[in-house]
C-alpha cells in the first residue's frame, strides 16, 4: 500500500501540536496494516525526536507476541509500575491493540483508515 507522503507529514505535524500543548495528554492512532501503523510511527517518532520531546510513543500491531502487546499496552496505559520509567503519551495500532485500552487522558484518537470491520469501530 502506497502511503502518501502529505498524509504522514500532516498526521505528523497534527501529533507534533497536540503534544506541545497537552502534556499529561494521550493519543492513539489506529490503521488496517501494521505496514501504514508503522510509517506513521517512524514519521512521528521523527517528528518527536527533532522538536526535542521527550514524549515516547509505542506500536503495537498483530505480528508482536501477547507478551511484548501486553507490556505496551500497559506502558500507554500506565498501569504496570515497570512501565512507568517511559513517558510514553502515543500508541499507533492496529486493531490488535483497539480493545481494553483505557487511558485516563486519552484526548486525541485518530483512524488513520476506517476498520475493514465494522464491529471494530463501535
Amino acid at each position: 500500500m502506497q502511503v502518501s507522503s502529505v498524509f504522514t507529514t500532516s498526521t505528523s505535524s497534527r501529533i507534533l501540536k497536540f503534544v506541545k500543548n497537552n502534556d499529561e495528554a494521550a493519543f492513539a492512532l489506529f490503521s488496517n496494516t501494521a505496514a501504514m501503523a508503522s510509517k506513521l510511527y517512524s514519521h512521528t517518532e521523527d517528528a518527536l525526536n527533532g522538536a526535542r520531546s521527550l514524549t515516547d510513543i509505542v506500536l503495537v500491531h498483530g505480528s508482536l507476541s501477547p507478551h511484548e502487546k501486553f507490556y505496551l499496552t500497559n506502558a500507554f496505559c500506565k498501569i504496570s509500575t515497570t512501565t512507568t520509567k517511559y513517558n510514553v503519551h502515543g500508541l499507533f495500532g492496529t486493531s490488535a491493540s483497539d480493545t481494553g485500552l483505557d487511558h485516563p487522558h486519552l484526548l486525541m484518537l485518530v483512524l488513520s483508515q476506517l476498520p475493514r470491520d465494522m464491529h471494530s469501530l463501535i
